[in-house]
C-alpha cells in the first residue's frame, strides 16, 4: 500500500488578520416587543406610537425583569409618539394594548369613526362585468373596483377595498352606499338592501327581548320604578324599595339643581338619566343605581378601560398576608364614581325620584354609571389618591398598590398592600384598618363596610389553620353556590319543575348535541339560560375548576 504524499497548502501571507468584531448585544435586540406598534391615550386622542426600547435605571441596567407569566412580567418600555414624545408602560399594559387591537390571528383592528368618501377604478372587460346564461348577459355581483376611504378613530385614513368594508362593517358600508345615491351601482345592489333589512331584523328581535321580564340568579330584576315597588308587595318584604331609597340619599351630591328660571350654560348636551336595578353577586342584595344615558354622547376619541386587580393577584397577595402575619380588612367605597368629577359638560332634567326637585334643570358635576368616561375618571381619580398618600403602583398589576413599612412590635420590615376592584377595597397591613380610615378621609367607606373580610367578590374569604399548624387565607365559592343553588330551586318550584333524585353528569351519558331536536327556548327562557350560565362561570371563577368543562 503507497501512502500518498500530499503537499502541505499554506497561505499566500503569513500577516495574521483580525476577525471583525460583532457588537455586544442588547435585552432589545431579542425582545419580542421592541418595534412593535401600539396604541395609548396621548393629548386629548389616542395615538399609535412604537415601542422603542427597555426603561433603564440610573446605573444603566435594564428594569425589570421577563416572565412568562404576564402577571409576574415587570419590564418597562419607552413607547415614542409621533411627536417625539415618549411615555413609560410597563410590559403588561403592551400585551394587554397588543392583544385588544389585534384578531386571533394577529391581525390588527381598525376602529372606524366614519366613511368620508368612496372611489371606483377599474379596467374591467365587458366580459369581466357580465356572464351569459341561456343567451342572456347577466351582470356578476362583485365589489372589485369600488373602495372606500375610512376614518378610523385614531385620525388616519385609508382606502379600503369595498369587499374588505363590506365584511368588517356592513351596516355602516351600506348606510354610507344610500346616503350617496350610489346603492344601485353594480358593487352595492347586490347586497346593500339585505345588509339593511338584516338590520332592522336585529333591531326587533333587541326590542322583543329587552321587553320581556328580566331575571337574574333566578330573582326578577324590575324595568321600572314602579314595577320594583310591585315586586316588593308580591313578595311581602322591602327589598328594592330600601335599594331606591339609598341610591337617591347618595347620587343628589352629583347635582347641581338651576333655579327654575335659569337655564344651562352654552356648550352644555342634554343627557337622559333613569334608575336601572340589579342584584349583586356576593348576598343577591338588592341593588337601584342611578345612571346617565351616556349612550346618547359621542364615543370619546381616547380610551376609556378602566382594569381591576386580578384574581391571580389577590391570591398571591393573601399568602403574602399569611407568611408575614399580617391584617387583611376591606371595605367598599360609598358611590364609587361620584367621587370622581365628571369630564363632560352635561345636564339634565330631574325625575320623580327626585321628589319636590322633580322637572328641574340640573347640571352633572360628578361621574355617573353610564358614562363613557366614568370608569375611567374613577381609576384615575383614585391612583391620584394613592399617590398623593405615598402608595405605589405594581408594574405587573397596576391596582396593586404597595408602600415599604416596618412593624413596630418587631421591626419586621415589609410591603404593605392596598388592592382596588372598582368600589372595593382590600388593605394587607400590620394595621389594616388605619389604612382604609386613611382613604376614608377622601372616598368615604360605605356604613359599617370596614371590618374583617367575610365576602370578598362572591368568594368566602376567611382565615384557615391547615394540618401542619401553618395558619393560611381561604377564598371559598361555598356559600354563593348554596345562594345560587337556593335561588333555582326557589325558580323551578315557580315553574311546577324539580331536579332529579340521582344525577351522574350534567348531560346524559348518551347526549350528543348535534343530535338534538327539541325546540329553541323563548325570550323567556333563554334568559334564564344565560342567568344559570352566568352564575356558573363565576364559580369556575371563584375556584371551582372542576366544572369548567361542562360550562364552557
Amino acid at each position: 500500500m503507497i501512502t500518498p504524499d500530499i503537499e502541505v497548502y499554506k497561505d499566500d501571507f503569513e500577516e495574521t488578520v483580525p476577525l471583525a468584531q460583532e457588537d455586544e448585544a442588547t435585552p432589545e435586540d431579542y425582545d419580542q416587543y421592541v418595534n412593535t406598534e401600539v396604541q395609548f391615550p396621548h393629548g386629548d386622542q389616542v395615538r399609535m406610537g412604537t415601542v422603542k426600547r427597555r426603561v433603564r435605571g440610573p446605573d444603566g441596567e435594564v428594569m425589570g425583569k421577563s416572565n412568562s407569566n404576564p402577571i409576574l412580567d415587570t419590564r418597562l418600555y419607552e413607547v415614542e409618539f409621533p411627536d417625539g414624545q415618549t411615555k413609560e408602560y410597563a410590559a403588561n399594559a403592551i400585551a394587554e394594548n397588543m392583544y385588544s387591537i389585534c384578531d386571533p390571528n394577529g391581525r390588527q383592528y381598525q376602529l372606524l369613526e366614519a366613511i368620508v368618501d368612496h372611489k371606483f377604478e377599474s379596467s374591467e372587460t365587458e366580459e369581466d362585468i357580465y356572464f351569459e346564461h341561456k343567451g342572456k348577459k347577466y351582470p356578476k355581483m362583485t365589489t372589485k373596483g369600488w373602495k372606500l376611504l375610512a376614518e378610523w378613530k385614531d385620525g388616519s385614513t385609508m382606502w379600503v377595498p369595498l369587499e374588505d368594508m363590506k365584511e368588517s362593517y356592513p351596516i355602516q358600508a351600506a348606510e354610507y352606499g344610500t346616503i350617496q345615491g350610489i346603492e344601485d351601482e353594480r358593487g352595492f345592489t347586490y347586497w346593500v338592501k339585505a345588509a339593511l333589512k338584516r338590520l332592522d331584523r336585529y333591531i326587533k328581535r333587541v326590542k322583543a327581548r329587552y321587553q320581556k321580564k328580566n331575571f337574574k340568579y333566578e330573582f326578577e330584576v324590575p324595568d321600572t320604578v314602579e314595577r320594583a315597588y310591585e315586586i316588593d308587595k308580591e313578595n311581602g318584604n322591602t327589598y328594592w324599595t330600601d335599594a331606591i331609597a339609598n341610591e337617591m340619599s347618595t347620587i343628589r351630591i352629583a347635582f347641581d339643581i338651576l333655579e327654575d328660571d335659569q337655564g344651562p350654560p352654552p356648550g352644555y348636551s342634554f343627557m337622559k338619566d333613569h334608575l336601572i336595578f340589579d342584584i349583586k353577586m356576593e348576598n343577591f342584595q338588592r341593588k337601584a343605581i342611578y345612571v346617565s344615558g351616556g349612550y346618547l354622547l359621542s364615543t370619546p376619541e381616547k380610551l376609556t378601560y378602566a382594569s381591576v386587580v386580578s384574581r391571580e393577584t389577590i391570591r398571591i397577595a393573601l399568602t403574602l398576608a399569611a407568611l408575614n402575619d399580617l391584617e387583611v380588612k376591606t371595605s367598599d367605597v360609598k358611590g364609587a364614581y361620584l367621587t370622581a368629577p365628571c369630564t363632560k359638560n352635561v345636564w339634565t332634567i330631574l325625575g320623580p325620584e327626585f321628589g319636590k326637585d322633580a322637572g328641574k334643570k340640573a347640571l352633572l358635576v360628578c361621574a355617573l354609571y353610564g358614562l363613557k368616561s366614568a370608569g375611567q375618571s374613577h381609576s384615575c381619580h383614585m391612583a391620584d389618591c394613592m399617590r398623593h398618600l405615598d402608595w405605589k403602583p405594581c408594574p405587573a398589576d397596576p391596582d396593586l398598590w404597595y408602600k415599604f413599612q416596618t412593624r413596630p412590635e418587631d421591626n419586621f420590615e415589609y410591603y404593605g398592600y392596598v388592592l382596588l376592584w372598582v368600589d372595593d377595597v382590600l388593605a394587607i397591613h400590620h394595621d389594616a384598618e388605619k389604612v382604609i380610615r386613611e382613604l376614608d378621609h377622601y372616598f368615604p367607606m360605605k356604613k359599617g363596610s370596614i371590618g374583617d373580610p367575610d365576602l370578598y367578590l362572591g368568594a368566602k374569604l376567611r382565615k384557615v389553620t391547615l394540618t401542619n399548624g401553618v395558619e393560611a387565607w381561604s377564598l371559598s365559592p361555598s356559600k354563593y353556590i348554596q345562594e345560587a343553588a337556593r335561588a333555582t330551586e326557589q325558580r323551578m318550584k315557580e315553574k311546577g319543575l324539580g331536579f332529579p333524585k340521582k344525577v351522574h353528569g350534567p348531560w346524559p351519558s348518551n347526549y350528543n348535541a348535534e343530535m338534538d331536536t327539541t325546540s329553541e327556548l323563548d325570550a323567556r327562557m333563554a334568559n334564564d339560560y344565560q342567568s344559570l350560565i352566568s352564575i356558573l362561570h363565576w364559580i369556575v371563577e371563584l375556584g371551582r375548576v372542576d366544572v369548567i368543562a361542562e360550562v364552557l
